[in-house]
């Protein structure tokens, strides 16, 4: 099973979103990604509810350590950076184990998936803790 990290972040602006989505662009790749590449590009869009802007990660490690140093990264910035906390509107940050190169692959949706951060509002309904078996490790 491959480790995979989820980001996803509602941010006031487009501005500030691009900022965030570069930073977080570069810390991810900053690891070995299996198969050197991210599952999803880290992209900025308009949030549907005209809310502000949202920025997406999707990426798949070789080793869980490799996932939990982004991982932490981005809750250490989220603590430790009040300008670009000021900015956040909302955060949901998953991770959990791929089964996609197994022998006999199933859907993430039967992994456990764990919210590791989860805070403001809910990002285009997106990554919904309900989805899945959920554990909430930090909110």
């Amino acid at each position: 099973m491959i480790p995979r990290l989820q980001v996803e972040i509602l941010l006031d602006t487009a501005a500030h979103a691009a900022t965030v989505r570069d930073s977080l662009s570069a810390q991810a790749a900053s690891r070995p990604r299996h198969g050197g590449r991210f599952e999803a590009a880290p992209a900025v869009e308009a949030d549907e509810a005209g809310r502000g802007h949202v920025v997406r990660l999707d990426v798949r490690y070789p080793a869980r350590g490799d996932r939990d140093a982004v991982r932490d990264w981005v809750r250490q910035q989220l603590d430790e950076h009040p300008v670009v906390k000021g900015w956040i509107r909302g955060i949901v940050v998953s991770t959990h184990l791929c089964t996609h190169d197994e022998e006999r692959p199933g859907p993430c949706s039967e992994s456990e998936h764990v919210v590791v951060l989860s805070r403001g509002e809910r990002v285009n309904g997106g990554s919904d803790p309900a989805r899945a078996e959920t554990r909430r490790t930090n909110s």
